[in-house]
């Protein structure tokens, strides 16, 4: 059964994980470049778009938290002791990123 610590930890990791795919150029511009594979256009004016869905999915944090989360809900299903020990580095990731935003 899980518990409001570990949906916390779950949605936090989410949010994470989203943001990092749809926001983030990441270390050595992977995710950027990942965007970029996927069909993520990027205009002159800096208008984030794509002409294809799964494109789509990586321009949108709202579509792209809705499929991280079910992943994520299945591994944990699956897999609980690793799926939660992963989801707590990168809610405590997530934490620090919203403090460093508060202060």
């Amino acid at each position: 059964m899980i518990t409001f610590l570990y949906l916390a930890i779950l949605g936090l990791a989410t949010w994470n994980i989203s943001s990092l795919l749809v926001r983030e150029d990441g270390p050595w511009m992977i995710f950027a470049r990942l965007r970029n594979r996927v069909g993520v256009i990027v205009s002159a004016e800096g208008v984030v778009y794509s002409e294809n869905g799964l494109g789509e999915l990586f321009t949108c944090i709202w579509c792209m938290s809705r499929w991280i989360a079910l992943i994520l809900a299945l591994l944990f299903y699956f897999f609980p002791v690793i799926t939660a020990y992963i989801c707590i580095v990168l809610s405590l990731s997530t934490l620090a990123i919203l403090i460093d935003r508060w202060t």
